[in-house]
């Protein structure tokens, strides 16, 4: 899992901040207060970095009160509405929340990212089948 990440960042080690590596005990309190049932690539990232910087480009997670993904989707359902099921793992510029969609696990213990359109107040659509792919191709993007 995230081979291909693993690899953008050691070609890229000027573009990246990583976090530390989190506990299971401290990713599953935190599931537990955000109510729902993180990803296994989520849990995975969160495992081995806790949070990152790609350039400019923020993924949260545990590990630091900046990208926290507990203030972070705390702030978006208490300010924009946004649906329990879904956790912040990402902003652009503050006009769309990059989401974990928890409600909709499936049994490889994966889920959809979906992007939340803050101005509109809704889903505008759905960008990678789970958390690893979404963070492969966005790094990618970045790096070349």
């Amino acid at each position: 899992m995230f081979d291909r990440v693993v690899t953008i960042l050691s070609e890229n080690p000027e573009l990246a901040t990583l976090g530390a590596p989190q506990l299971d005990s401290a990713i599953d309190e935190t599931q537990e207060r955000l109510g729902v049932q993180f990803p296994e690539s989520y849990r995975e990232f969160l495992r081995r970095w806790g949070w990152m910087w790609f350039g400019p480009n923020a993924y949260f997670g545990l590990g630091t009160t900046v990208e926290n993904v507990v203030i972070e989707t705390e702030r978006a359902r208490l300010r924009l509405g946004l649906p329990a099921k879904y956790v912040v793992v990402a902003d652009h510029d503050g006009d769309e929340l990059v989401c974990l969609d928890t409600g909709a696990l499936r049994p490889d213990a994966e889920c959809p990212v979906s992007i939340w359109n803050c101005i509109h107040g809704g889903l505008s659509r759905t960008c990678a089948n789970s958390f690893e792919a979404f963070l492969q191709r966005d790094l990618e993007d970045f790096a070349t």
